[in-house]
């Protein structure tokens, strides 16, 4: 259900309303949304923004609008050939099927950049890179913050706070990697 309510851009306990009102029945078992796309239809089906907050019907606007633009899930061109080695003789109409093939792939990536989709990789890597050093120079602030905050806490008090910060975030560095 968190799951499913991260990728509405709700609060939990709103998908757990929706399941407990009916909006949501088909897709859900035991409680769980288990058919993210069928879930997805019931609630666009269901669901009336008439009287929610204004930040989240914008949110579901562009949400429609995003789902209208979306290029068409076609058919795609027949797979190539594995077993055609790099340097073996191709007829004329294979090569031209490939060529046309791979033409038609570069079309989508640069339809899609150009829509915003697509952002190259090390332009994300460099941000998350300054969330993260962020997120951990704050992190190691809290326990000094900490000792302004509760001028009864000893020294010995703030060295644990700080022993778990650095603890939790070796553990988030080890399960990064």
């Amino acid at each position: 259900m968190r799951a499913y309510a991260r990728h509405r851009g709700a609060h939990h306990e709103t998908v757990r309303a929706a399941i407990e009102s009916g909006r949501l029945r088909e897709s859900v078992r035991d409680g769980k949304v288990v058919d993210v796309a069928l879930a997805d239809r019931e609630w666009a089906r269901n669901t009336s923004y008439s009287e929610a907050p204004i930040s989240v019907r914008e949110r579901e606007a562009a949400r429609e609008l995003a789902a209208s633009k979306a290029p068409a899930a076609g058919p795609r061109p027949a797979p190539l050939p594995a077993d055609v080695p790099p340097d073996s003789e191709l007829s004329s109409n294979e090569a031209a099927r490939i060529k046309t093939y791979w033409q038609a792939r570069q079309a989508e990536l640069d339809y899609r950049q150009e829509a915003g989709e697509l952002v190259p990789a090390r332009d994300v890597r460099a941000k998350l890179e300054d969330v993260f050093r962020t997120c951990r120079t704050h992190l190691l602030g809290v326990p000094s913050r900490a000792r302004q905050a509760m001028p009864h806490l000893t020294a010995s008090d703030v060295g644990t706070l700080e022993n778990l910060v650095r603890e939790a975030l070796d553990e988030l560095a080890g399960s990064a990697s």
